[in-house]
């Protein structure tokens, strides 16, 4: 890790607020306070912003960290995206397949291809264990009304039957994620592949409607790759003297009750700041204290949406996703 230099020292006491993490929610924090002309210094453990949605160069190619689409129907930030990149931010046509045993498999299904491809019997398979979960369902709310899904793996299960969630859902989403099915969330699961089941997605492929947020057929993306936007960020904020600190881990964060008083990092420590944290805010306690302390109504309400749908855990907004 690079040393704080005496300078680095100097401009980060003079900030009023920290921010921990360069990902998309520490940078639109950052961007909303600079136009409220509040000052601010971002820390960033790594060598670039973007987090998990940053771009990286490889021989002159660029490959993103998964796939990130941009799509939201909340206005305010779909303003910030386009306010920041205005031109290189257009909109592409959705082209998704999934490959599984050598062939590939059209997203959403296209059903006579899914049926061809995986043969009859393992479609006979399938259909079984998807109304063997349904049935499992109906028990399930007949003797245990109050019982929730509580896993990724439930959920899945339960929409689309055990065998379909071994064959796709459960290995793809844990090579994206790097976390077990039976460790996500419900939720997240319910926000991400919301309004789907095996049953709709046969309907689907019967008669070419869907309403599953994340079968989206165009979305907006930056013109070289969701990074893009993260990297435009930075350029901008340290334009106007908003100093975005890279390679900066942040060793240690100290509270009085519900106020921070203290930051370290490397070997600087800040006192009187405040905090806005991008990694997992309920963990630490911090978020009720942000919502009091921030009385950018509107700030927050896209900073948050950011958040839920770009943080490095799964996400919990069900009004946004960068997928």
């Amino acid at each position: 890790m690079e040393k704080i230099t005496k300078g680095d020292q100097r401009t980060v006491k003079s900030r009023p607020v920290v921010i921990i993490g360069g990902g998309p929610a520490g940078l639109t924090a950052a961007y909303e306070l600079m136009k409220q002309q509040v000052k601010s210094v971002v820390l960033e453990k790594a060598d670039k912003v973007g987090g998990i949605s940053r771009t990286e160069t490889y021989k002159g190619y660029r490959f993103d960290i998964g796939g990130h689409r941009f799509f939201t129907k909340v206005g305010e930030v779909q303003a910030i995206w386009k306010e920041i990149l205005g031109d290189d931010f257009i909109q592409v046509p959705r082209i998704s397949r999934i490959y599984y045993e050598g062939k590939f498999y059209d997203y959403p299904l296209a059903l006579f291809q899914a049926l061809k491809n995986l043969g009859p019997l393992q479609s006979i398979l399938i259909l079984i264990s998807y109304l063997k979960a349904k049935l499992q369902t109906v028990i399930r709310k007949r003797w245990y009304p109050d019982k929730q899904m509580e896993t990724l793996e439930e959920w899945v299960t339960d929409c689309f039957g055990e065998r379909l969630y071994q064959i796709f859902f459960k290995t793809y989403t844990e090579k994206v994620w790097g976390i077990p099915c039976n460790q996500i969330r419900a939720d997240w699961a319910a926000q991400r592949i919301k309004n789907m089941s095996l049953k709709q997605a046969v309907l689907n492929a019967l008669f070419g409607k869907q309403n599953a947020k994340s079968l989206i057929k165009k979305f907006d993306y930056p013109l070289l790759g969701p990074g893009m936007m993260w990297e435009r960020c930075q350029a901008l904020l340290e334009a106007e003297g908003v100093p975005v600190l890279l390679k900066t881990k942040v060793i240690r964060v100290e509270r009085e009750a519900m106020r921070i008083t203290k930051v370290s990092f490397s070997k600087l420590s800040l006192s009187r700041v405040m905090l806005l944290k991008q990694m997992l805010l309920e963990q630490m306690l911090l978020k009720q204290m942000l919502l009091k302390q921030i009385l950018l109504a509107h700030f927050m309400s896209a900073l948050l949406t950011l958040l839920a749908i770009t943080s490095s855990t799964p996400c919990r907004s069900q009004r946004s996703c960068i997928a």
